[in-house]
């Protein structure tokens, strides 16, 4: 959800609330009332949406952070073991390339990731021989090689995930304009007629139909209904 839909979304709820909580002076009005259960149940919907959208998208990052995660493990004791054997012979190409950060890594998008991944294999697998002193196994080094193809077959499991999520985005911004449109040309102006009749519960609902930035907790924009 991106930070727009989760102001609206807060915006909805709070006008839900608002006819909520005086549901008594409108429950004679059958029009007002069907706007009410409508965004009721338009609210329902984006939330169910929203849920589908956060469990996809934490499938998604936790299969993407165990498998790097493997890789990770190995690929630092290799840089170790080159830094330390760059060390003991001088050598100033290896205990550069040794130098990689963890933070650094983290952040790579996959084939960036990837193409780092096999940079350090091409430095570690022509002096394998010498790593071994230094805790090496020359089977970790031999398995980088094959690790971007395991990393890239294990991570397409998630494409059913990613579909899932797409789907679920899709279906969430008809679900906000089918909301927004409800709110502008149903409820504002049956709302908008309540002005002078009860202009204290108007005046209750333009403070719901604010939209807020709750990043920043401030109104971003304030819905006329007139």
């Amino acid at each position: 959800m991106t930070q727009q839909e989760q102001n609206q979304f807060v915006m909805m709820k709070a006008v839900y609330h608002c006819l909520t909580i005086n549901v008594l002076l409108i429950c004679n009005n059958d029009s007002l009332m069907k706007g009410y259960n409508k965004l009721k149940s338009q609210i329902k919907e984006i939330d169910v949406h929203l849920q589908a959208q956060l469990v996809c998208s934490k499938v998604i990052l936790a299969t993407r952070a165990i498998e790097r995660q493997y890789i990770l493990d190995k690929v630092f004791i290799i840089l170790d073991g080159i830094g330390a054997y760059g060390i003991s012979i001088d050598d100033n190409y290896l205990k550069m390339a040794s130098k990689v950060k963890l933070a650094n890594l983290i952040k790579l998008g996959d084939e960036d990731f990837l193409l780092k991944i096999r940079a350090i294999y091409e430095v570690a697998y022509p002096i394998a021989s010498n790593l071994e002193i230094w805790g090496v196994d020359i089977k970790d080094i031999e398995l980088l090689e094959n690790m971007p193809l395991n990393y890239i077959a294990k991570t397409k499991k998630n494409n059913k995930s990613k579909a899932k999520k797409k789907q679920a985005s899709i279906i969430l911004k008809k679900s906000f304009y089918d909301t927004n449109c409800l709110l502008k040309s149903s409820i504002n102006p049956l709302m908008y007629s309540l002005k002078r009749s009860n202009p204290l519960f108007y005046q209750q609902y333009l403070i719901s139909r604010k939209i807020i930035n709750v990043s920043a907790n401030t109104n971003v924009q304030a819905s006329s209904i007139e």
